[in-house]
């Protein structure tokens, strides 16, 4: 769904492309807060455009292409922030 998104939202073709997304041991993904770095990840890699190791984000990606509010925002920041991460990237919805 992510991938069809960002095709006709932002005009990625990856009709050539096979992209795979590799999770840690195959877990399987139930947090729509993993919608924006799946997205990021495919753009990185389809732009060659590496996404910076001090970089951590999260939201939902709707069908519109808009990034949606998730909750535990602040949580989730103090987290990214307690493992060295210096820039997130998140839903402006999610700012108080």
């Amino acid at each position: 769904m992510i991938l069809a998104v960002l095709s006709r939202r932002l005009g990625f073709k990856a009709d050539n492309y096979d992209l795979y997304i590799n999770l840690v041991g195959g877990m399987f993904v139930n947090e729509p807060g993993a919608d924006l770095p799946m997205a990021m990840a495919m753009i990185s890699a389809l732009k060659n455009m590496p996404i910076g190791e001090d970089t951590s984000s999260f939201g939902e990606i709707g069908l519109g292409g808009e990034i949606r509010f998730v909750s535990g925002a602040k949580k989730r920041v103090d987290e990214a922030l307690s493992h060295g991460f210096k820039r997130i990237i998140y839903p402006h919805s999610c700012v108080k």
